[in-house]
């Protein structure tokens, strides 16, 4: 561990977020690989309804994917706004928090459109939003520069 990180705080933090964000990046390969198991019949039978039973639902869901998107920005911005005289261990606590909302809010994309080719077998819509998923895990994937500049800057 390098000593600026101790007096900063930000290693412990910082390390469980590298972790939950790793984590919810294998999710999301994992529903692609559950996704084609199912596709080529190698779990079970897939019985998908018919897409054209689902357009209102494709479209509500597409819509919460971009609610996410946008909720996924406010919260970044609420959660990350500094007090005067905060800790440096509060902050680190403050970015962890932010690290994992921001995994979490990423995720919904993917699993919407789970959701969508479980219900539908609309195996494209999984991939297009799995792929937004995976753009924003990697736009806010956790940078440790990133959380020493946002610490020390006023």
């Amino acid at each position: 561990m390098h000593p600026a990180e101790d007096r900063t705080g930000l290693a412990r933090p910082y390390r469980t977020a590298m972790i939950i964000a790793a984590a919810v990046l294998a999710s999301l390969l994992i529903y692609v690989l559950a996704a084609e198991l199912f596709l080529r019949g190698k779990v079970a039978p897939f019985l998908a309804l018919q897409p054209e039973q689902f357009p209102a639902l494709r479209i509500a869901l597409y819509g919460a994917a971009v609610a996410a998107v946008v909720a996924l920005r406010l919260a970044r911005g609420l959660v990350l706004r500094k007090r005067p005289g905060e800790e440096p261990s509060a902050l680190g606590r403050k970015l962890l928090l932010v690290s994992v909302l921001t995994s979490a809010l990423a995720e919904v994309p993917a699993l919407l459109g789970l959701v969508l080719f479980l219900a539908a077998g609309l195996n494209r819509d999984l991939y297009i939003l799995t792929a937004v998923s995976v753009v924003l895990m990697f736009m806010y994937f956790p940078r440790l520069g990133q959380w020493r500049e946002w610490v020390a800057s006023p």
